[in-house]
């Protein structure tokens, strides 16, 4: 039976301490120019973060940020470990808030001899990890660069039993979802669910933290970085139950496979048996084991969460279930660091939660509608990095509006977890988007601005949703399947999206295919039917309550185009000439743009004057250019009203050149001398020419 609670998880009263437990280190090579390392007295901080209940009363403490420099956050104790662990291994996880910017928050964890966390700023992420073997020293880093050239091997074993799950549980969710011009729920159900983690891992990882202790500090820190993914996407918490005899420290004795047979897919079955055995399946509601090297993960089943493995005669499991993921390290005997914590476990267990890949390079279900990323993806069910076909090198940390629908989905047909009513935070309201046709070949900008009842800081990010049901490993605008645009990092500056980037139309380009395919954005050049996603995050300060909206507007790319400015080079400003450009039929059904608006930018797109509110979309106007523009370059910007497309024109410098006058002169005679013609005419004063 589930239990609804209400929550109630405040900030209290603020205990500040002196600061002094980061030194700064000069004398030791970074490893990168934007890194920063410093020795951390962790006994002083620990005792600081236990001198106050930090479970009641928010303590400010001091971290060093990217920019060099202490940041003071506002933090609380917020546990990801069983209690009686938490006890035992004086392992602590605290969440928090920059006092001085609320946009950036906090996640870290603590040991007697380990501190470990993560920033969030609108999508950009800074960590603090251990230097190994260091002597206390920390680096302050972003995202840390995969070295190895393996790839890691995700295999999610879609068997038939949970591929029939997740179809079943789609069709109830198409029932139920209010939204009928969307796949894509509206928004979570407002509950905050709490799973029993169970983590076994092998001896050899447990050697590589000296222990027991060890191992489950190293555990302690992965599930911090995890949760903070998970509870601002989803409002899911995981917690690891107390069983340490799972927690193996012999390779020679453990009951698991070498690596190299291990990821191959003999640790899941290991698994599984080993936490029915020792754990017992009413005691855990999701499994997973760590290794330390092979470079694979799997989840065993899909979306399997809650459920209990066929048992023999003998009481030993028959098949996988709950507890038979795993996951273990590209690079041999480091399985820890953000590369790990994020980009796979948090991958492996989004697909124990119910979400499938959503990377288009390779297609493995046509059907699955979730393949919505470019290349390789950016996003957690992405495979950022790993492939041929890269958008980037790592993933970003949140989930693609694919996976939170799958996800969301899935825990909503479970009963194992604990459930809290989310009662003093909303969801952001998302207004309706309407639907558009544009011209092929042509730029366009989506825009929204949600409200918050509660006034939080909200982020946004827009999507192409379109499921790939063939390959897409290049920068294409031909295609008329998947994805031409990639997914963006949630921002506040994020309710308005342009496709492409601004700066690439205003160099001149539609098509984006720059260095490592970064920007990887194509304006279609055929016609098509696209849909684009808007997810919006609140960002309540207190994990519990974090919640998360979406819409969908679709984009429909007729056959007429590019809209287009013709002129171009210079425009005459005392001389009425004209501004020229290619309607392309927009006038017309189905686009219906009766009117554009005209501006311009002397600063490269930073700032842009109106010239024109509002004009017909006739293909040419007339503009009265200000005094001050005179000899200036400048470029000018068509965008229709009442729809979203737009165009930009190349450099055009105003120039102010007298048109030269003329009068028709009278007797005009020409005579014909041999070869030579002569030209005479009757003389005017005042003619203008010598």
């Amino acid at each position: 039976m589930k239990n609804i609670l209400t929550a109630s998880f405040v900030f209290c009263s603020s205990v500040l301490f002196s600061q002094s437990y980061w030194k700064p280190i000069d004398h030791i090579s970074k490893g990168t120019a934007n890194e920063h390392l410093y020795q951390l007295d962790i006994s002083r901080l620990r005792k600081q973060l236990n001198t106050t209940n930090s479970k009641t009363k928010d303590i400010i403490i001091e971290v060093p940020n990217l920019e060099g420099k202490l940041e003071k956050f506002r933090v609380k104790s917020f546990p990801v470990v069983d209690e009686q662990l938490e006890a035992q291994y004086e392992l602590g996880s605290y969440t928090g808030v920059s006092v001085s910017d609320p946009k950036r928050t906090i996640r870290f964890s603590i040991a007697p001899n380990d501190f470990q966390s993560m920033i969030f700023d609108q999508g950009n992420y800074e960590f603090i990890d251990p230097r190994r073997n260091s002597g206390g020293i920390y680096s302050v880093h972003s995202k840390t660069k995969k070295s190895s050239g393996r790839p890691f091997e995700c295999s999610p074993l879609e068997d038939k039993r949970a591929v029939n799950q997740i179809n079943h549980i789609f069709k109830l969710a198409e029932k139920r979802s209010k939204n009928s011009l969307s796949r894509f729920r509206t928004s979570n159900d407002r509950k905050y669910r709490t799973l029993r983690i169970a983590i076994s891992v092998t001896g050899e990882y447990t050697q590589i933290f000296g222990g027991v202790a060890g191992a489950l500090a190293q555990i302690n820190a992965t599930l911090t970085r995890v949760n903070a993914v998970y509870e601002k996407d989803m409002a899911v918490h995981f917690n690891l139950v107390n069983a340490t005899n799972i927690i193996y420290t012999n390779p020679a004795t453990d009951p698991y496979s070498d690596a190299a047979s291990g990821v191959e897919g003999d640790w899941s079955m290991e698994l599984q048996k080993v936490l029915t055995k020792e754990v017992g399946e009413a005691n855990y509601d999701i499994g997973h084991l760590f290794g330390a090297s092979g470079g694979g993960g799997n989840a065993g089943c899909l979306g399997c969460i809650c459920e209990s493995p066929s048992l023999n005669s003998d009481g030993i499991p028959t098949s996988k279930a709950k507890g038979s993921a795993f996951t273990s390290p590209l690079e041999d005997n480091q399985p820890y660091g953000d590369v790990f914590d994020i980009d796979f476990v948090a991958h492996e267990i989004g697909h124990q939660l119910g979400a499938n890949h959503t990377f288009s390079y390779a297609i493995e279900n046509p059907t699955s509608g979730t393949q919505i990323e470019p290349g390789s993806g950016s996003t957690i069910m992405g495979y950022a990095g790993m492939t041929n076909y890269d958008i980037q090198e790592h993933s970003d940390a949140y989930f693609s509006i694919a996976s939170l629908n799958q996800i969301q989905v899935n825990l909503e047909s479970k009963t194992c977890d604990h459930e809290t009513a989310i009662t003093s935070n909303t969801a952001p309201q998302i207004p309706a988007l309407p639907s558009y046709t544009i011209p092929k070949q042509t730029a366009f900008v989506l825009k929204t601005e949600a409200t918050d009842a509660e006034n939080d800081l909200l982020t946004y990010t827009w999507e192409q949703t379109d499921n790939a049901t063939s390959r897409i490993i290049e920068v294409d605008g031909n295609r008329n399947n998947g994805a031409n645009f990639r997914s963006v990092k949630p921002s506040t500056d994020g309710y308005i999206r342009y496709f492409p980037k601004l700066e690439t139309v205003l160099a001149g380009k539609l098509l984006d295919n720059t260095t490592a395919k970064s920007n990887w954005e194509a304006i279609p050049n055929t016609a098509r039917n696209m849909s684009f996603a808007v997810t919006v995050r609140d960002n309540n300060a207190i994990s519990t309550r974090q919640q998360v909206s979406s819409a969908v507007q679709d984009i429909t790319i007729g056959n007429d185009g590019p809209f287009s400015i013709i002129t171009a080079g210079t425009l005459n400003a005392s001389a009425s000439a004209p501004l020229l450009w290619n309607v392309a039929n927009t006038n017309l059904a189905p686009y219906n743009v009766s009117f554009v608006k005209i501006d311009y930018t002397l600063d490269n797109g930073l700032s842009w004057t109106v010239l024109a509110d509002s004009t017909p979309n006739d293909g040419s106007e007339i503009l009265t250019f200000p005094a001050h523009l005179l000899n200036k370059t400048i470029k000018i910007r068509i965008s229709a009203i009442d729809n979203v497309f737009y165009a930009v024109s190349s450099p055009i410098k105003i120039i102010n050149s007298s048109p030269c006058s003329s009068i028709a002169p009278d007797d005009f005679v020409i005579a014909q001398e041999g070869r030579t013609f002569v030209l005479s005419w009757k003389e005017y004063s005042g003619n203008g020419y010598k």
